[in-house]
């Protein structure tokens, strides 16, 4: 445990250290809040979490193919950001800890591969919890039903593959995965209405009302 603990402190995995402490510290304030824990207003983790799920390129592109391969916006943000994490951590720990590299050059050069990895594993990690995050989804959209009904864009934008829309209802809005017209793209913010569910996708297909709020 204590080499553990100089390898974390250690120049090269300092870095990932301080943003695995970020991380333990958010799950932390997220398990005393179950616990009804008071802390002041927590509101602000479930802000970072939507303002994070929004961070989508508006075009389509290796970036969007990127945060698909990562299952974002299917899983929640800071749960693909943990995976990822924990598993850039790893991988710095260990190739630092058999391959003792004074050249900052080459250490540079090995975050690439250690990125890679990270993102394959992250891949593997977050998918097994698309299914219960749409299963949870889906425990709202039974009681009420969903197309005919308005929403706001959450995410950077909708568009034919991917995106994100809030629902108000009389209880917590639901949050479903939404899709707009091949071609089409609406923008965060923007007022829409669910038209009819597109059953192979678990998603919702949208059109706008033309309002920005």
């Amino acid at each position: 445990m204590i080499e553990i603990f100089h390898e974390s402190i250690r120049w090269a995995n300092l870095p990932y250290t301080i943003l695995l402490g970020l991380i333990l510290f958010y799950w932390l304030l997220v398990i005393l809040g179950g616990l009804d824990i008071d802390l002041g207003d927590l509101n602000f983790l479930s802000d970072v979490d939507t303002d994070l799920d929004g961070v989508v390129p508006k075009e389509a592109g290796w970036l969007g193919g990127v945060l698909q391969f990562l299952n974002l916006g299917q899983v929640p943000t800071m749960v693909v950001a943990s995976f990822m994490t924990i598993s850039l951590w790893s991988g710095s720990i260990l190739l630092n800890h058999y391959w003792s590299i004074p050249s900052t050059l080459v250490l540079v050069i090995l975050a690439i591969p250690n990125l890679l990895i990270a993102g394959v594993v992250t891949h593997f990690c977050a998918r097994p919890f698309r299914r219960l995050f749409q299963e949870l989804n889906r425990e709202g959209e039974e009681t009420l039903p969903i197309s005919g009904r308005y929403g706001k864009v959450i995410t950077s934008e909708v568009n034919d593959h991917f995106g994100q829309v809030e629902i108000e209802t009389e209880g917590a809005p639901i949050v479903i995965s939404a899709r707009a017209p091949k071609g089409k793209s609406y923008a965060k913010g923007e007022s829409v209405v669910v038209v009819n569910e597109i059953p192979d996708e678990s998603s919702f297909l949208i059109k706008p009302l033309g309002i920005i709020k």
